[in-house]
């Protein structure tokens, strides 16, 4: 995958992302950890299973987050 100067912005400058309700399953990808700027992921009310990565702090969560 070939990077752009978007996409590095958008790592670097993306604060917040609300993913809640979507009905995801499994473990959060290891892959956000690029998301360097990203603050406040609501990852609430899926079903998510397996450790949280600790590239993503669970106190960086916001919303009810269940994990199997």
């Amino acid at each position: 995958m070939t990077m752009t100067k978007t996409d590095v912005k958008i790592q670097e400058f993306l604060v917040g992302i609300v993913l809640s309700s979507n009905q995801f399953e499994g473990s959060i990808p290891e892959d956000i950890q690029i998301l360097k700027g990203l603050q406040l992921p609501n990852l609430s009310n899926n079903f998510h299973s397996g450790p949280i990565s600790p590239s993503l702090p669970q106190n960086k969560l916001s919303g009810d987050m269940a994990l199997g």
